[in-house]
């Protein structure tokens, strides 16, 4: 973060930027957003977000793979039945609607493989187009710049969670997660600072959020944690060992066990004093934007609390972050208006619950939902 940087003050928050106007729009834009429509309680926040029944997922096809016989996703049917399923690298039974992977190569490689394939002939596909066109486009455009790899961006996959030792490496390409319907597993920490309440003792005072600016395909101009990221295979997907480093990449942060430290000089800035798992299962909107609309989500969230010491203040760690601090009052009146990101929103409201700060039953009762009805997938185990 520059020297020149100011903190700004606006009505009930505060950012560390360079550009007070556009802090000033963004808050505006947040509360007068017309699009979102009206306040909404957080029962109907919850199963907007969380709005996927679990028969109405399991009615979608089931994706196998090799000769491992529990699904890896189910693919709603309105891409399994349009999409070309090479006949050479999947095995489609209509009457138990099934779709397997099983190419010639029965290597996890050989999977791998044939799942880009797959990509490749459905790129013109309603559904598929708008994020596999730019994927395949910048894949192809990776690999033959060989020079410049390291400064490249590589394409984007995501692993298939699964217990099947067998299947460990497995990947899809990432705009089809949502097609496919497999499972994703992230870390989110929520971070908040206190004051004294009316008896002494402390409450949430504010709480510091990411802004997702416009220019995103996905959920722009919503709001989001500070550090949040996927769980990866290669660290044996643990959430804290993924804690570690997101809370680096995007607040410069390193964690000394439950302690967290400025990573430049290690000094304290708070200590993590919450957990929860939450699961969900979404349906994603236009909001989600055009390459990911229709696509669905079942999801699993590692929730960490960051407790901030007096006078501390995050910066972001990377360029095109924006870091907030707000009052709980217009936290609650963003979700309420559907102001964030879908599994972060949810990941929030679990937060205020766990912190005493959710008064309706109604509303209490839905986010405890979040942590019980898990997805009808094999998920893995996770090690804390």
């Amino acid at each position: 973060m520059s020297s020149a940087t100011r903190v700004v003050h606006l009505t009930g928050t505060t950012r560390h930027s360079d550009d007070p106007r556009q802090d000033f729009a963004v808050f505006r834009n947040s509360l007068l957003s017309p699009a979102l429509g009206m306040s909404r309680s957080f029962k109907d926040v919850v199963e907007g977000w969380n709005n996927l029944p679990s028969d109405e997922f399991e009615s979608g096809w089931k994706l196998l793979v090799l000769d491992h016989e529990d699904a890896v996703g189910y693919i709603p049917g309105a891409f399994a039945e349009v999409a070309t399923w090479d006949r050479r690298l999947f095995e489609r039974d209509e009457a138990g609607r099934t779709i397997r992977l099983i190419p010639r190569d029965r290597s996890i490689q050989g999977c791998n493989d044939a799942l880009v394939v797959f990509c490749e002939q459905n790129r013109d596909r309603p559904g598929f187009k708008n994020g596999l066109e730019p994927w395949l486009q910048g894949k192809r455009k990776y690999e033959l710049d060989v020079e410049k790899k390291n400064k490249e961006k590589a394409p984007d996959y995501t692993p298939v969670l699964t217990r099947c030792l067998e299947l460990e490496g497995l990947k899809v390409p990432s705009p089809i997660r949502g097609i496919l319907g497999i499972l994703t597993s992230g870390v989110h920490m929520n971070t908040y600072t206190v004051k004294k309440g009316e008896n002494g003792e402390e409450v949430v005072d504010r709480i510091w959020v990411s802004y997702r600016k416009s220019i995103k395909t996905a959920y722009g101009d919503c709001y989001d944690q500070i550090v949040a990221g996927g769980t990866d295979p290669e660290n044996g997907r643990r959430p804290w060992t993924t804690l570690h480093r997101e809370a680096g990449e995007e607040a410069g942060y390193e964690c000394d066990g439950t302690i967290m430290r400025l990573a430049r000089d290690s000094r304290r800035v708070g200590v993590i004093d919450g957990f929860r798992t939450i699961y969900y299962r979404t349906k994603r909107d236009a909001k989600a934007g055009k390459a990911e609309e229709g696509h669905i989500e079942p999801g699993v969230r590692f929730c960490f609390d960051l407790k901030l010491d007096a006078g501390q203040t995050p910066r972001p760690n990377e360029a095109g972050m924006d870091f907030y601090q707000f009052p709980v009052a217009t936290i609650k009146e963003f979700l309420r208006r559907g102001l964030w990101k879908p599994n972060s929103g949810l990941v929030m409201l679990d937060f205020l619950l766990r912190r005493g700060l959710v008064d309706a039953q109604s509303d209490r009762e839905a986010i405890e939902r979040l942590y019980t009805q898990g997805p009808p997938l094999e998920v893995p185990v996770f090690p804390i």
